[in-house]
């Protein structure tokens, strides 16, 4: 079982729900307390955050911080 970089699944799902949600950037923005390059980090996959951040985005998103974590790409 190959499994992708972790970080890079969570920005995923992050920019998913924030589509499917209607969350624009700046909204999401204010709500986290991220600033430009942390978020634009975060979502390439380039940066890890810690589970009370992952928690934190998971409330802003509606979502159970499970899903952040999950791979819903097929293999």
């Amino acid at each position: 079982m190959n499994e992708r970089p972790i970080n890079q699944i969570i920005g995923e799902n992050i920019q998913r729900y924030m589509e499917e949600r209607g969350i624009s950037k700046l909204a999401f923005k204010k709500e986290t307390g991220l600033d430009g390059k942390r978020f634009r980090l975060l979502l390439k996959g380039e940066i890890g955050i810690t589970t009370r951040k992952l928690q934190e985005i998971a409330l802003v998103l509606d979502v159970k911080t499970l899903d952040l974590l999950e791979d819903w790409t097929e293999e």
